[in-house]
């Protein structure tokens, strides 16, 4: 967040010419202090692009013991695997009226993708975060979505989920989808069209929503105690924005 503010002041004590300039219309009906929020959360986005990986590592660190992001798992699959991947893959293409349900849940996909006969082939997976339990001795990968996944996030994180769990030598020991907030604060209601359609219900074992992942990757009470931390984050660049970011708007002379 100081970053965030740096960027944004730095900017700000130089753009509102700019703004009248590229902008008359805009300028002349809509209050600069519109502008500044819709530019400060510009900058906001480009520097917290990655922030929940970022937050999950440091948690998972914290009680685990090991975590990092972006790791690259390799493997060996069978050429006739690696096909049987993409046929329980092609199955959520159609519609549900139309496509031959053949498969249900993530381990009947598995037992017919172990099926699969034919030579070694080598295998990347790039897992959004892997963790380790140097106390349990339990390895554990997730791929991580916002809340609503497209239909290719949906595709590919399925895809990594079918392979990490048919890579040989077994290199995790769980592996999960995981979507770090619920935005109904109830998974029950939690009804993404597009999530359930790749994973049969988003009460699918291996799917994790909001405090689930969190607790997983945490502890118990974990996501609780992640909020109210960035809370009292929250009191100190809240003030800062206020105090920094809108003063240089006032100094511009409209802050109506």
């Amino acid at each position: 967040m100081d970053e965030t503010i740096r960027r944004a002041l730095v900017e700000a004590s130089s753009s509102s010419t700019r703004y009248r300039a590229e902008k008359p219309i805009e300028a002349a009906l809509i209050p600069e202090t519109i502008y500044r929020g819709a530019h400060f959360a510009r900058i906001y986005a480009d520097e917290f692009n990655d922030i929940w990986r970022d937050l999950a590592v440091a948690v998972a660190v914290e009680n685990l013991g090991f975590a990092v992001k972006n790791y690259t798992i390799l493997g060996i699959m069978k050429e006739g695997q690696l096909r049987r991947v993409q046929q329980a893959l092609f199955a959520p293409e159609f519609d549900p009226s139309d496509r031959r349900r053949f498969l249900s849940g993530l381990e009947n996909e598995l037992t017919f993708i172990r099926k699969g006969r034919g030579g070694n082939l080598p295998v990347r997976v790039i897992c959004d975060l892997y963790a380790g339990d140097r106390v349990q001795a339990r390895r554990y990968a997730f791929v991580i979505v916002p809340p609503r996944p497209t239909w290719l996030m949906c595709k590919v994180g399925k895809e990594k989920l079918l392979k990490l769990r048919a890579l040989h030598p077994v290199y995790v020991d769980e592996v999960y989808f995981a979507v770090p907030f619920d935005p109904e604060e109830n998974r029950e209601q939690y009804d993404w069209t597009l999530l359930q359609r790749w994973f049969e219900s988003p009460n699918a074992p291996e799917v994790l929503i909001g405090e689930e992942f969190w607790d997983k990757i945490g502890g118990a009470g974990a996501y609780r105690a992640l909020i109210e931390a960035i809370e009292e984050s929250g009191m100190h660049s809240r003030g800062r924005i206020h105090r920094e970011y809108y003063d240089v708007v006032a100094a511009t002379g409209d802050l109506h």
